[in-house]
């Protein structure tokens, strides 16, 4: 199967991420990547990498490239699969949640072809004050084939996380492929949204880019709510 045929397969699939630190010029690996917000959303994105040593399938992956309808279309059907999983979440967290298509993004480094596509979830976190809890998706079914990275927002910190990551430092908390994460939930103090910010003069916040590539994940997700 060509790249552009298993992408436009699994593009009702994954959620993934990737924030301005972890662009897809410098992804190492497919990873669902969550770049939380002072205001409770976040950016969620799934980094997909693929092998492009042979010439026949780097061909397809730059014909890709240049199709700026066909990444478009992989960005709106995975948005509208990671709306439907929202709309599950919302019955668990008591909360509305959206899900806006925000980016597509495809590039080459050396022998990797990396499919990024974004979209920014409303309310995937709940807030109170200056902390903030994440708890679904994840919580209740989430499969994913690659890690899940949470990074919290800019000045903030992470003081809690359930079950424990495979790595974590005071902002980002990374679990390795195939985690159970049931009852998963995450806590961060200190998230500043931007009006808090004025009002003691220092800069404002500013939402860190991220972007979801497609993968199988979302797809998995998806079906483990139905």
């Amino acid at each position: 199967m060509s790249v552009i045929s298993l992408l436009l397969v699994s593009a009702f699939a994954l959620p993934a991420a990737a924030s301005s630190p972890n662009s897809s010029e410098s992804a190492e690996e497919s990873a669902v990547h969550v770049d939380l917000d002072a205001d409770g959303a976040a950016t969620v994105s799934l980094v997909s990498i693929y092998d492009l040593t042979d010439p026949d399938e780097r061909d397809a992956f730059e014909t890709l490239r240049e199709d700026d309808s066909t990444q478009d279309e992989l960005l709106d059907r995975a948005a509208d699969r990671f709306d439907s999983v929202a709309t599950n979440a919302e019955t668990n967290v008591e909360r509305e949640m959206t899900v806006v298509a925000e980016s597509a993004d495809v590039s080459v480094s050396d022998d990797r072809g990396i499919v990024t596509l974004s979209v920014t979830w409303e309310g995937l976190a709940a807030v109170e004050d200056d902390t903030l809890v994440v708890t679904e998706p994840f919580a209740s079914g989430f499969d994913a084939d690659r890690p899940l990275v949470v990074t919290a927002p800019t000045e903030a910190t992470i003081e809690s996380s359930t079950p424990e990551p495979t790595t974590q430092d005071e902002t980002r908390a990374t679990w390795d492929a195939e985690t159970d994460l049931d009852g998963f939930e995450l806590t961060v103090s200190g998230a500043a949204t931007a009006s808090d910010d004025a009002s003691d003069g220092t800069p404002g916040f500013t939402r860190g880019v991220a972007l979801v590539a497609v993968g199988i994940t979302v797809a998995s997700l998806a079906a483990n709510r139905r």
